[in-house]
């Protein structure tokens, strides 16, 4: 007895015709379609996340942002730091340091010195009254 092929059948055996290569059925099909709209649904979600969660690039980009800003206040604040400790030093030990803040914020003088005092050169400013209603 020769073997048999699965375009031939032999006498006893029942075999159902195999479909084509390629071709599935609809519940194969379906199935197939299913797990591949899960994973793309699932890939979309963690690309999502990637971008707005917790440490997500946009969270990511604004921390960088807040930190360059952090550290330009940092080095203003420490060259202000710088200056007020230069002022410091001049003040506990500079007596023409002394002098020139007494001067200049106390009005301070020398003995037989005149101290003339001008008015700021933008003159104040008044406030119009709001017009009044011409009475009937």
């Amino acid at each position: 007895m020769m073997p048999s092929t699965p375009e031939e059948p032999s006498s006893g055996d029942i075999t159902r015709p195999r479909p084509a290569r390629g071709l599935r059925s609809a519940p194969q099909r379906l199935g197939r379609q299913l797990v591949i709209f899960v994973l793309l649904v699932a890939a979309l979600l963690v690309a999502v996340a990637a971008v707005t969660g917790d440490r997500g690039y946009l969270d990511v980009k604004r921390q960088k942002a807040q930190l360059s800003r952090i550290r330009a206040e940092v080095a203003s604040l420490g060259d202000e730091n710088g200056a007020l400790l230069g002022e410091v030093r001049g003040l506990r030990s500079d007596p023409y340091v002394i002098e020139r803040i007494a001067r200049e914020k106390l009005g301070y003088a020398r003995p037989g010195e005149i101290i003339f005092r001008f008015p700021p050169a933008d003159p104040p400013v008044r406030e119009t009254p709001p017009p009044q209603e011409p009475k009937p």
